[in-house]
């Protein structure tokens, strides 16, 4: 892999050889059917989907389509890969729960998306050794026309901060409505989960950044209630944020945990409610009246329509107390 001394504008070209060294890796489409291999490709894809997310606002419209570009069609490969990646999951559920209707619905499911896998990466060239897909973002982003780091760090701070209040509003005025209110798969989907998709973002730009963000020190005096935070995460790999000589942005480490703790918490409730009404839609999908697969579901995984919207209330609560992202998005606008 190449080395490049790291800038906002290289960081774009790291995560292009990163994704080619899961392609060489891979070999071909079918070497995506490891689960391991699979998560860590996706990771990356995630790692430049985000970063070119991060530029959707760039000031050059035609450098911003660019960037658009490039985020659209990393996301269309990573949706196909999510979706297999679900339908693994749901497979593994349905064997454990020795439930050979289910077994049957998920394994037709998980042949179909594994063949829009194949044809998303033959279709879209991510294996074409003449020029793949790789190789046409890399030449997308030559011609760029790049600021000073300078003037591009100082665009990144300005983004996030920007987008922290857009989801802070957008929080208040949509999202927390709906989570008080009965759950359904629709509320999990566009509510739940997107809220934790939204706030996981910015763990993701701090992630990819390779060291443009890093943590400050952390205070030596700490509340038994932080003691206990940080406790529970200092093996977490996903705090772990190194600086470096070109280190511009330093944030809380406090604020950043409890981002990364709301974010495996979210996650945790929308996994057990995801299999709750996937199984159901599954039974029903195989003929299963709708009463008696809500039933078998109940049985399975309890009354999770109930159960989450509580969960989820204290989380909301939790967040509104801690304001995670408040705290960060001051760091942001201090340190630039």
């Amino acid at each position: 892999m190449a080395e490049f001394q790291m800038t906002p504008s290289t960081i774009f070209l790291q995560s292009t050889e990163s994704i080619d060294h899961y392609l060489e890796l891979a070999g071909k489409p079918k070497g995506f059917k490891d689960p391991g291999m699979a998560a860590q490709f996706r990771a990356e894809l995630f790692h430049l989907e985000g970063w070119a997310r991060i530029h959707r606002n760039w000031p050059v419209e035609k450098e911003r389509e660019i960037f658009e570009k490039i985020r659209k069609e990393t996301k269309t490969l990573e949706d196909v890969l999510g979706r297999v990646d679900l339908l693994l999951n749901l497979l593994k559920e349905a064997e454990q729960k020795k439930s050979d209707v289910l077994i049957k619905v998920f394994s037709d499911d998980l042949k179909t998306a594994r063949r829009g896998l194949k044809h998303i990466l033959k279709k879209d060239g991510w294996f074409d050794k003449k020029k793949s897909r790789t190789d046409k973002f890399r030449n997308r982003l030559s011609k760029i026309e790049w600021p000073s780091d300078k003037d591009h760090y100082a665009y990144l701070a300005k983004e996030i901060v920007t987008s922290i209040g857009h989801l802070q509003r957008r929080f208040e005025q949509e999202i927390r409505p709906e989570l008080s209110k009965p759950l359904t798969h629709e509320i999990l989907e566009h509510d739940v989960h997107e809220f934790r998709r939204e706030i996981r973002w910015f763990a993701i730009y701090f992630q990819t950044g390779q060291g443009l963000f890093a943590l400050s020190p952390m205070p030596k005096k700490l509340s038994v209630e932080d003691k206990k935070l940080v406790s529970a995460f200092k093996d977490s790999p996903f705090i772990k944020l190194p600086s470096a000589v070109y280190t511009k942005g330093w944030l809380s480490p406090l604020a950043y945990i409890e981002l990364t703790r709301l974010i495996q918490i979210i996650g945790e409730i929308k996994d057990k409610a995801e299999k709750f009404f996937f199984m159901k839609e599954g039974l029903m999908k195989a003929g299963v009246a709708e009463p008696l697969a809500h039933q078998q579901a109940v049985a399975w995984y309890g009354d999770v329509t109930s159960t989450t919207v509580s969960k989820m209330q204290e989380v909301v609560d939790e967040y509104e107390r801690k304001l995670p992202l408040k705290q960060i998005s001051q760091d942001l606008a201090e340190g630039f």
